[in-house]
């Protein structure tokens, strides 16, 4: 019986740390998304101000990494 509670204890700290790791990583990742985002609008508001040659090429490649 006490194997039994033993790998339940094992189990149940695996779990846990997996879930605090990956909630972590959701924490950390989420501010680098938004400042992406951010740039990439101002990106398309300063092209939309000013098009040219160089607006359009600039488009293509945003166009090509989505």
């Amino acid at each position: 019986m006490p194997t039994n509670a033993a790998l339940f204890l094992f189990l149940a700290a695996a779990v846990i740390a997996v879930f605090a790791f990956s909630s972590i990583v959701v924490w950390v990742s989420t501010p680098a998304r938004e400042r992406q985002a951010r740039d990439r609008l101002a990106l398309l508001k300063t092209l939309a101000e000013h098009p040219g040659e160089h607006a359009r090429q600039v488009l293509d490649l945003l166009r090509e990494e989505d």
